[in-house]
C-alpha cells in the first residue's frame, strides 16, 4: 500500500519535473538568441565568449555552438571564422550531438539569426541576456537536483 508520504513525495517530484521542463523551454527561446546574436554581432560575440560558460547552456546543440564561438574567440578568430566552422558541421554530426533536436544545422542556425535580427539594439541587449542566461543555469541547476 502507498503511503500518505510516498504519494506526496510523488507529486512534488512530478512538480519539480514540470517546472524543470517550463525552465528548459524558456532556455530554447534565450539560448537560440544569444547564438544568433554572437553569429550577427561582433560585440555580442566578444561579450557572451567572456562571460559565459559551456555549462550556462542547457540545449547540446546550442553548447556545441558556443563551444566553437568561444574557441574562436580565444584564438582571436573572427565572426567569419565561426561561420566557416558552423557550416562544416554536417548534419550526421549535428543529429549525433542529440538525435532528438527536429532541426538541421541550418534551420536552427537561421532560426537563431531572425531571432536576433528582431532586436533593434543588439549591443544594448546582451548584457542582459547574458544575465538571463546565468540566472537559468541556476534555475536549472536548481530543479535539477
Amino acid at each position: 500500500m502507498v503511503s500518505v508520504l510516498q504519494k506526496e513525495r510523488g507529486y512534488m517530484l512530478e512538480d519539480l519535473q514540470h517546472k524543470y521542463e517550463e525552465i528548459i523551454s524558456n532556455d530554447v527561446e534565450h539560448e537560440q538568441l544569444l547564438i544568433g546574436c554572437m553569429l550577427s554581432d561582433e560585440v555580442a560575440f566578444e561579450q557572451a565568449a567572456k562571460i559565459l560558460k559551456i555549462d550556462n547552456f542547457a540545449i547540446k546543440h546550442s553548447k556545441h555552438i558556443f563551444h566553437l564561438l568561444q574557441s574562436a574567440y580565444e584564438k582571436g578568430e573572427d565572426k567569419a571564422y565561426c561561420n566557416q566552422k558552423l557550416n562544416s558541421i554536417t548534419e550526421t554530426d549535428w543529429k549525433s550531438i542529440d538525435s532528438s533536436m527536429r532541426l538541421t544545422r541550418q534551420e536552427y542556425v537561421t532560426t537563431s539569426l531572425t531571432k536576433a535580427i528582431t532586436i533593434p539594439k543588439i549591443e544594448a541587449c546582451v548584457e542582459s541576456m547574458l544575465k538571463k542566461m546565468q540566472a537559468q543555469y541556476i534555475r536549472r541547476t536548481m530543479y535539477a537536483r
